[in-house]
């Protein structure tokens, strides 16, 4: 999933700054428009990548079940760059984090199951519940206990005109 950090200086009229994230890798930098590439951040199962106005980027990692069963990844967290250093943010918890959204130093986060969005208004030093809780009545061939990973998250995104965020 590459991210392009339009608040970057440009290197022949193309942003310096390009995050892409590697499936079974980790988060790759570049500095010069995407010519090369450094990974900056070890993992896995990075799901999603954000970035704020002041060019603060957000990463969540979720974990992973191999279809043969053969094992699984454990990386249930939601990460912060600034200032050239990658910070864990622990207050969100430990869930399945699929989608990150942001607006300064708002951020939400969302699980794979969509059933519980966390909320931050100080870019990810304290968390609180969004206050959106999946009612299984609302998908009623859901058996939560045995499909909630079968419901899944496609996009988290806030819209600054219309002051909205929207999932799907």
């Amino acid at each position: 999933i590459p991210l392009v950090d339009g608040t970057s200086s440009l290197v022949n009229g193309r942003s310096s700054r390009v995050f892409a994230l590697v499936f079974g890798e980790g988060v790759y930098l570049s500095t010069n428009g995407g010519q090369s590439f450094s990974k900056t951040l070890n993992g896995t199962t990075f799901s999603d990548i954000e970035i704020s106005a002041n060019g603060t980027v957000y990463v969540t990692s979720s974990d992973l079940n191999m279809l043969d069963g053969s094992s699984k990844i454990n990386n249930k967290k939601v990460y912060k760059y600034q200032n050239g250093t990658w910070t864990h943010l622990n207050g969100a918890g430990s869930q399945r984090w699929l989608e990150v959204a942001v607006n300064g130093n708002q951020v939400w986060v969302a699980d794979r199951g969509v059933s519980r969005i966390m909320y931050s208004s100080d870019g990810g030093s304290n968390w609180s519940n969004f206050g959106f809780q999946q009612n299984q009545n609302e998908i009623g061939y859901l058996d939560e206990s045995t499909q909630a990973d079968w419901v899944s998250l496609g996009e988290l995104e806030y819209n600054q005109g219309t002051n909205t965020l929207w999932w799907s």
